[in-house]
C-alpha cells in the first residue's frame, strides 16, 4: 500500500504544482490584461485631452475672430456716418453757392458745348441774364429751384443740377473724404 500512497502524493503533487502554475499564469494574463487596458485607458484621455485642447484653440479663435469682425463693422459703420455727415454738409453748402460762382459752375460744365436752337438752357431764378451773356445765342429759361441747370431737349431732360452731379460723383467724394477724415 505504500506504493499507491506514493503514487497518490505524486499525483496530488503534481496536481498541486499545474493549479499553481495555472494560477500564476491567470495572475500574468490578468496583470497584462489589466496593463493594457490602463494603456488603452491612458491612450484614450491623451486623446480626448487634446482633442478638447483644440477644440478650445478652435473656439478662441472663432470668438476673436467675431471680435474682430465686429469691431471692423462697427468703425465702417461709424467713418460710414461721419462721411454721410460731411456729404450732408456739402449738399447744404452748395445750396448756398453765389450767383457768380454758380454762372461759373454752369460755364465750366458746358466746356464750350455749343446748345442747338431746340435745346432751352433751364437754370435758377436771377441767372438768366448772366447765363445769356455768357453763352451766346443759347434759349435760357429761369426756372425756381434749379440749382446748377438743367437741359431740355424737346422733352429730354440732361440734368446738371448740383444734387444729381453730386450723386454721380458720391462714390468718388466719399472716396475722398475717407482718405481726406481717416489716413490710415
Amino acid at each position: 500500500m505504500g506504493d499507491i500512497q506514493k503514487l497518490t502524493d505524486e499525483i496530488l503533487k503534481d496536481a498541486a504544482n499545474s493549479a499553481q502554475k495555472i494560477i500564476d499564469q491567470a495572475k500574468q494574463d490578468a496583470s497584462k490584461k489589466v496593463a493594457e487596458a490602463q494603456h488603452e485607458s491612458q491612450s484614450h484621455r491623451t486623446r480626448i485631452l487634446n482633442r478638447a485642447e483644440l477644440d478650445a484653440k478652435l473656439i478662441t479663435e472663432r470668438i476673436i475672430s467675431g471680435a474682430k469682425l465686429k469691431l471692423r463693422d462697427e468703425k465702417l459703420s461709424a467713418k460710414g456716418v461721419v462721411i454721410d455727415r460731411v456729404m450732408a454738409k456739402v449738399t447744404e453748402k452748395i445750396k448756398d453757392i453765389s450767383a457768380d460762382d454758380e454762372v461759373n459752375y454752369i460755364l465750366a460744365e458746358l466746356n464750350g458745348r455749343n446748345l442747338t436752337s431746340e435745346e432751352t438752357l433751364i437754370v435758377g431764378a436771377g441767372l438768366a441774364e448772366k447765363v445769356k451773356a455768357a453763352v451766346q445765342g443759347a434759349n435760357v429759361k429761369e426756372q425756381a429751384g434749379v440749382s446748377g441747370f438743367i437741359i431740355d431737349r424737346g422733352g429730354v431732360i440732361e440734368n446738371h443740377s448740383f444734387e444729381s452731379s453730386l450723386d454721380f460723383l458720391k462714390e468718388d467724394l466719399e472716396a475722398q473724404a475717407s482718405q481726406i477724415l481717416f489716413q490710415n
